[in-house]
C-alpha cells in the first residue's frame, strides 16, 4: 500500500533532482542569450532521454517482463521522433523546410496528445500480457498517420502570425491536461500492481507534464516567451522521471537484487558447514571456502590453482574420479559420489560429494561446482552402532546356547553321580566317572565365559581397590609370562575404589596378560598401568554405550605383533581367534568384554601392526570406601533330607536327574513337565513343602508364573528355581526379585541338597515377583 511517507521518501532523493536541475539551470542561462539555442538544446535533451528510455526498456524487457514500462518505452520512442520533427521545422532551424511556427506546433501538439494517450492507456496494459513488437508497431502507425496528415495540410492550424495561438491549440492543451488528470487516477487505481517507487515517478512525470501543458496555453508568441521557457524546463523534469522509472525498475533494482543475492550466496558459502569447492576444466581448484579448509586442513591460499590429485585425492581412486569429472565436463548432469579423500596431514576421511557443471551463457561447461560433506564421524558412529548390534545379537545367541548346553551338562553330571553310586568301590569305574565330571566342569567353565560375554554372568560387585588386586596378581602373572617377557606394573597408588566383581576382574586381567604374552612369542615388554580418569560428554560420545563420569582406567599394553585393522572389530566376538587350532578357545577377550560391559564400564583397544597393542578398561568409580571381601568355603555335607517336593522341568532327561537326586536324598518327589500339569497337582489339595521349577519353560506358564499360582493355592510353599542362565539373566528376563533362590545348571547332588535345605529351613527368603 502506498503511503504519504513513501511518496515523500522517493521524491526527496537527491539523486532524483540534481541532474535535471543542473540541466535546467544551464538551459535557463542559455535562454537569456539565444532562445533558438535554448529551444533546440531543451528539445534535444528530452529527445535523447526518450531514446534512452526506449533503449533501456526494450533491451531489459527480457528479464524485467514489465509490460507497464515497455509500453512507455515504445511510446516514448515515437514521442521523441515527433519531437525531432517539431525541433527541425522550428523557425530558425530550417532543416527539413523553411521555419514554420504552425508546422512546428502541429508536430508538438501531436506529440503531446500521444504522450497523454500513453499515460491514459497504461493502466489497461497491466491487465493483460502484451507483445512489445505489437505495441511498438501500433504506436508507430499512429504517429505515421498524424505525420502524414500534417504533411498533407489536413491537420488543424495551431498558431496564426500576428494573432497568436488558435483555439484548437489552446483547447488541445486543456484536453491533454484533462487526459493526464484522468490518467493519474487510472494509474493510481492500479497501485497494488505497480512498484511503489515506479508509481511515484510515473505520477510525478504526469504532474510535470500537466504543468508544462498549462504553461504552453499562456503565451501569445512562440519566440522568447517566458511561459515557453518554463514549459520546456518542466518537460525535461517529466521525461527525466520516466527515465528514472525505467532505470530503477529495469536496472537499479535488478542490480541491487543481484548484488543482494550475491552477498547472501557469499554469506551462505562462507558459513555453510558444507565445503564449497569450484574447479576449472583442468581439474584445478578455483574456489575454496572456510568449511573446505576445516574438512581438508588446507587454507585457500595453499590449494587454489593446484590439481585435485596433488591435494585431496588418494592415488587409488584418481582414474575413477577422472572419469566422473569428464562426465561432468560433458554436461551429463549433476553427479553424487561418496569416496575416500586425504587431508593435509595424510588422514583418510569419507566424503559425500555433490558435483554440478557450471554452464556459461553459451551453454558450454566452464567448470565444476562441488559441495562436500565430511561423513567420517557419521560413518564411524554407524560402524559402532552396527558393531554394537552385532555384539548384542551374538550375545543373545551365546546366552541361549549356554542355557541349552548347561541342560546337557546337567544330564551328564547327574548321570555321572548316579553311576558313582552304582559303581560303589569299583576304582576303575570311579576313574571314568571322574573324567566325565571333569569334562562337565570344563564345559561349565566354557558356558560361564559365554554367559560373561552375553553379560549374563552372575557378578558380586564390591567397592574394590584395583591397585591392590593388580599387585596381588604380580607373582602369578610373572610365572605365566616366562622369562622372555618383561612385566612392568606402574605405580597404582591413589586410585579411586571401583565397583567391580573382584574375581571376574582378576580373570579378565589374567586373560589380557595371556593374550599379550601370546602376541610376543619372541619376548617383549608387557606394561600394566592404572589411573583415575574423568570422561565428559565429548570424550564419552566417541564410544558406543559409554557414559560420562569417573572411572578407574586399567591399561594393559604389549610390544607384540599388533592386530590387523581388518580384524580389530572382531576380537571381542566369541570363538574368534588368530591362534592355531588347540591353542585358544577365542573366549578370553569376549569374557573380558562382557565383564566390563556388565560392570557398566567400557573397553577400548588400540593396536599398530608390528608395534603392539594397548587394551584399556574403564571401570566405574565407587562412591563407597574400599571393602575387603573374603569368600567363605564351607564343606558341603552329604546328608539326608525330608519333605514333599514338586519338580517342574520340560526337559525329561534333566527332570529325571533332578527327581533321582532328590529321591535318593530322602525326599518325596512329584514331577511335572509343564505349568498346567504342575498346577493340576497343586489343585488336588496335596500339600507340598517345596516347588523346584525351571525358570524358562516353553509355551504357557514360566517358572515365575507357576510360583505365583502355587503361592495362591498353598501360601506356605517354598520355591527354588533352576536355570541354565545366570541369576542376573533370570532376574532380568522374568522380573524376579533378587532375594529369590536359584541353582544354576549343571549342579552336583550335594549342591542341590544344600540349596533345598536352605530354602526349607528358611535360611533364605523366597521372594518372587510376577512378570510385568
Amino acid at each position: 500500500m502506498v503511503t504519504n511517507g513513501d511518496w515523500i521518501k522517493y521524491l526527496a532523493a537527491k539523486r532524483l533532482w540534481i541532474p535535471p536541475t543542473i540541466a535546467c539551470i544551464v538551459l535557463a542561462v542559455v535562454s537569456q542569450y539565444n532562445f533558438l539555442a535554448f529551444h533546440t538544446l531543451a528539445e534535444l535533451t528530452t529527445i535523447c532521454i526518450s531514446y534512452v528510455v526506449f533503449s533501456l526498456g526494450w533491451s531489459t524487457y527480457g528479464f524485467s517482463r514489465n509490460t507497464f514500462l515497455i509500453f512507455f518505452a515504445c511510446g516514448y520512442f515515437w514521442v521523441g521522433s515527433l519531437d525531432i520533427l517539431h525541433t527541425f521545422v522550428f523557425p530558425g532551424v530550417d532543416i527539413f523546410t523553411e521555419g514554420n511556427a504552425n508546422l512546428s506546433l502541429q508536430f508538438w501538439i501531436v506529440s503531446r496528445y500521444l504522450e497523454a494517450l500513453l499515460f491514459l492507456v497504461a493502466p489497461f496494459v497491466l491487465m493483460r500480457g502484451n507483445n512489445p513488437y505489437a505495441i511498438f508497431i501500433a504506436i508507430g502507425l499512429t504517429s505515421v498517420v498524424f505525420t502524414t496528415l500534417i504533411s498533407l495540410g489536413g491537420f488543424p492550424i495551431t498558431i496564426i502570425d500576428g494573432q497568436g495561438l488558435t483555439d484548437f491549440k489552446i483547447y488541445s492543451e486543456y484536453i491533454i491536461v484533462l487526459m493526464l488528470t484522468i490518467a493519474v487516477f487510472g494509474i493510481y487505481s492500479q497501485r497494488n500492481e505497480i512498484d511503489t517507487e515506479e508509481l511515484t515517478l510515473v505520477v510525478a512525470a504526469i504532474m510535470f507534464t500537466m504543468f508544462a501543458e498549462i504553461s504552453f496555453t499562456l503565451y501569445d508568441k512562440i519566440l522568447a516567451s517566458h511561459f515557453v521557457i518554463l514549459g520546456h524546463l518542466l518537460k525535461i523534469y517529466s521525461f527525466w522521471f520516466i527515465f528514472q522509472a525505467i532505470v530503477i525498475t529495469n536496472l537499479r533494482k535488478p542490480y541491487a537484487n543481484i548484488k543482494r543475492a550475491e552477498e547472501n550466496l557469499s554469506f551462505h558459502i562462507r558459513n555453510t558447514p558444507l565445503g564449497c569447492i569450484s574447479w576449472g576444466r583442468d581439474f584445478r581448484i578455483t574456489e575454496w571456502n572456510k568449511s573446505a579448509e576445516k574438512i581438508f586442513g588446507y587454507s585457500a591460499g595453499e590449494v587454489i590453482g593446484r590439481h585435485a590429485s596433488g591435494t585431496i585425492l588418494p592415488a587409488g581412486i584418481i582414474d575413477e574420479i577422472n572419469k566422473v569429472f569428464q562426465l561432468l565436463l560433458d554436461n551429463k548432469g549433476g553427479i553424487r559420489s561418496t569416496n575416500e579423500n586425504l587431508t593435509k596431514d595424510g588422514k583418510t576421511i569419507i566424503c559425500d560429494w555433490h558435483n554440478t557443471p557450471i554452464v556459461d551463457e553459451n551453454g558450454e561447461v566452464s567448470g565444476i561446482a562441488s559441495l562436500v560433506h565430511d561423513l567420517t564421524d557419521r560413518k564411524n558412529l554407524e560402524d559402532q552402532l552396527r558393531h554394537a548390534q552385532r555384539m548384542e545379537a551374538v550375545g543373545q545367541l551365546t546366552g541361549g546356547v549356554a542355557h541349552d548346553f548347561n541342560n546337557l551338562l546337567a544330564i551328564m553330571l547327574g548321570s555321572a553321580e548316579m553311576l558313582e553310586d552304582l559303581a560303589g568301590d569299583n576304582t576303575e569305574a570311579k576313574e571314568f566317572t571322574d573324567n566325565i565330571k571333569s569334562a562337565v566342569f570344563r564345559g561349565s567353565s566354557l558356558t560361564g565365559r559365554l554367559l560373561a560375554f552375553s553379560r549374563q554372568a552372575q557378578l558380586a560387585p564390591v567397592s574394590a581397590d584395583v591397585g591392590e588386586l593388580i599387585d596381588g596378581l604380580n607373582d602369578i602373572l610373572q610365572r605365566s609370562l616366562g622369562e622372555t617377557v618383561d612385566l612392568k606394573i606402574e605405580d597404582t597408588a591413589g586410585l579411586w575404589p571401583a565397583m567391580i566383581d573382584t574375581h571376574q576382574f582378576e580373570n579378565a586381567l589374567v586373560n589380557l596378560v595371556l593374550n599379550a604374552r601370546d602376541a610376543m612369542p619372541q619376548g617383549g615388554i608387557l606394561t600394566i598401568e592404572a589411573a583415575n580418569v574423568t570422561l565428559d560428554e565429548a570424550n564419552a560420545g566417541q564410544y558406543e554405550e559409554m557414559r560420562p563420569g569417573h572411572y578407574v582406567e586399567v591399561v594393559v599394553s604389549d610390544t607384540g605383533a599388533g592386530i590387523e585393522p581388518n580384524i580389530k572389530s572382531k576380537v571381542f566376538e566369541p570363538f574368534f581367534t588368530t591362534k592355531e587350532v588347540g591353542k585358544g578357545s577365542g573366549l578370553g577377550l569376549s569374557m573380558v568384554f562382557g565383564f566390563v560391559k556388565q560392570s557398566n564400564g567400557h573397553i577400548t583397544i588400540y593396536s599398530e601392526v608390528d608395534h603392539g597393542t594397548s587394551v584399556k578398561l574403564y571401570l566405574p568409580r565407587s562412591e563407597d570406601g574400599f571393602i575387603e571381601t573374603e569368600q567363605a568355603h564351607e564343606d558341603i555335607k552329604h546328608t539326608q533330607g525330608s519333605g514333599r517336593i514338586l519338580v517342574v522341568e520340560d526337559a525329561s532327561d534333566v527332570r529325571k536327574i533332578s527327581v533321582a537326586f532328590l529321591s535318593d536324598l530322602g525326599f518325596d518327589v512329584i514331577e511335572a513337565g509343564n505349568g498346567a500339569e504342575a498346577i493340576g497337582y497343586l489343585e488336588t489339595g496335596e500339600s507340598f513343602d517345596l516347588l523346584f521349577t525351571d525358570v524358562v519353560l516353553p509355551g504357557g506358564m514360566n517358572g515365575a508364573e507357576i510360583a505365583e499360582a502355587a503361592r495362591r493355592l498353598q501360601p506356605n510353599i517354598k520355591v527354588l528355581y533352576t536355570s541354565g542362565y545366570s541369576e542376573n539373566a533370570v532376574i532380568h528376563k522374568l522380573n524376579l526379585d533378587r532375594g529369590m533362590m536359584l541353582i544354576r545348571k549343571p549342579f552336583l547332588r550335594a549342591e542341590l541338597l544344600e540349596k533345598v535345605n536352605k530354602v526349607l529351613s528358611n535360611e533364605a527368603t523366597d521372594h518372587y515377583a510376577p512378570p510385568s
